[in-house]
């Protein structure tokens, strides 16, 4: 679920509490959840940045939704999307990122690109937030599953800069092989 906030939340330390109830009697739920509202960026950053596993109806647009667990299936349309601003003198079209395998072997650039919103080519003259807007970097094949670390691109970011790495998890979809009790294995295993 989406909610649009209001202007005046100011970075720093936040808590949302969210209240759902039902039309029968004595069904709710309630949830509260702290966070960290980031610094916006500046001229020429992008964060904070997100994972995104899916896309939800929001009034009569579909937008990109930032996953809830930082865990992904090879299955889904995996992307990444940042906020940023862009550079007085323009910059390039597009950007690369990195995703970075946890247990070694090759990087894979990710191409990112400002969304379409519009006249968005951050021309010069244009105000401060009519050149800001949101990246997005779409994984084009699936990711084998382990530990992955997104790294934003070091054009819109300081190096391991708060907001701009990403860990997450690809979770394997396929059989996964029956752990049994060592009983169970030891009677199962042929004799000799």
């Amino acid at each position: 679920m989406l909610f649009p906030v209001e202007s005046g939340v100011k970075p720093g330390e936040a808590t949302a509490d969210l209240t759902v109830t039902s039309d029968a009697e004595e069904i709710s739920a309630k949830v509260r959840k702290n966070f960290d509202v980031p610094k916006a960026p500046k001229v020429g950053e992008a964060r904070p940045w997100f994972l995104s596993d899916h896309q939800v109806r929001f009034g009569e647009s579909v937008v990109l939704a930032p996953s809830l667990d930082d865990e992904v299936t090879p299955d889904e349309s995996i992307s990444f999307i940042g906020y940023g601003c862009r550079k007085e003198k323009g910059g390039p079209a597009v950007y690369s990122g990195r995703l970075v395998p946890f247990s070694g072997g090759p990087e894979i650039a990710l191409p990112i690109a400002w969304m379409s919103t519009g006249d968005s080519s951050g021309k010069p003259g244009r105000s401060a937030a009519e050149s800001c807007g949101w990246l997005r970097g779409q994984v084009e094949s699936p990711l084998p599953a382990g530990l992955w670390t997104f790294v934003a691109p070091k054009d819109l970011a300081k190096e391991h800069s708060p907001g701009t790495e990403i860990e997450f998890r690809v979770i394997s979809t396929g059989p996964q092989p029956a752990i049994l009790p060592a009983e169970v294995q030891s009677a199962a295993a042929p004799s000799r």
